[in-house]
């Protein structure tokens, strides 16, 4: 039986929602020890309040939920559509028949979450959970966003002769400048087709380069939080690019194990990174030095669908 989700169910969610998360902590071990319940369950109550919420029982027993954020203005921040977003943990389903139990949920909460007005609907769901995946890719969805970490172990990469790798000083952070904007054309260039607004160099964060011949060639970039998971003693990675005529000579793997190196000897314990899934070239690098622990899934409904809510 699915039914709303009431505030009075947060304490049961909470537990679904660990127990999910330790599932998937059995695949992906650099992944912290569940350390963040009562936040969980404060987050969830929260996300109660905007009656969006749906959840599934058998027995008496809460087997899955699914809860959103309340609507908000251009979703991703690369569209004009209003969207609701269900984070990590603020969702799960546990038993035998998930796959059901999922199709379930999304089916009772999307003419909710359409008579709010949100034509973008995003789940970010456990990347091992297949189960739930195919119930959401039935439902219309897409993969769109992936989260994954990594020890801060260096990758014990042999840097390529020519190139000199460093942490960028202050008076070197004008060289990213454009690079940056490289970045920006082959974000909105075919795949991708993602418009992002010039970001480097940013306040507080750090940046990592390669040069060769005097030139900077490639940037790395740390710091920020992540999409889904903020743990103690972990950095993010929130951008890269390596010139073409440098590309697949190591650079930015160098790069990479020069950032854990450094974050590592300050007592780092975990790298964390989100990237497009549909950036063929960003995503196979990310995913051979990083494993995987969400995938962010999309559907966007037929605006004018809208109006007969």
């Amino acid at each position: 039986m699915v039914k709303d989700f009431s505030p009075s169910f947060a304490g049961e969610a909470a537990e679904l929602a660990r127990v999910c998360y330790e599932r998937e902590r059995e695949h992906v071990p650099a992944l912290p020890e569940y350390a963040f319940g009562r936040d969980v369950e404060r987050l969830i109550s929260e996300l109660a309040g905007n009656g969006l919420g749906v959840a599934a029982f058998e027995d008496g027993r809460l087997t899955g939920f699914l809860c959103c954020t309340q609507p908000f203005l251009n979703s991703f921040c690369s569209t004009d559509a209003v969207g609701v977003f269900s984070p990590m943990c603020c969702n799960g389903v546990t038993g035998e028949d998930s796959g059901r139990v999922w199709g379930a949920l999304y089916h009772t909460a999307a003419p909710k979450w359409a008579d709010a007005g949100a034509a973008s609907h995003a789940v970010a769901l456990f990347a091992h959970d297949r189960a739930g995946q195919e119930a959401f890719y039935r439902s219309g969805f897409g993969l769109r966003c992936v989260d994954a970490v990594r020890t801060a172990e260096p990758l014990g990469i042999v840097p390529s002769h020519g190139y000199n790798f460093c942490e960028l000083q202050t008076d070197e952070l004008k060289f990213v400048c454009p690079l940056d904007k490289m970045l920006n054309m082959h974000m909105a260039a075919a795949p991708i087709f993602l418009k992002r607004e010039l970001r480097s160099p940013q306040e507080g964060a750090r940046y990592f380069g390669a040069f060769a011949g005097g030139d900077l060639v490639a940037f790395l970039q740390q710091g920020g939080a992540g999409e889904n998971l903020a743990a103690e003693r972990m950095e993010n990675i929130t951008g890269a690019f390596c010139l073409h005529g440098h590309r697949r000579r190591g650079v930015s793997a160098a790069l990479l194990d020069l950032a854990a190196r450094t974050l590592r000897d300050e007592g780092h314990l975990r790298i964390g990174v989100d990237f497009e899934s549909f950036n063929p070239e960003g995503s196979g690098f990310w995913l051979r030095h990083f494993t995987a622990y969400t995938h962010s899934v999309v559907r966007r409904i037929d605006e004018r669908a809208l109006d007969t809510m």
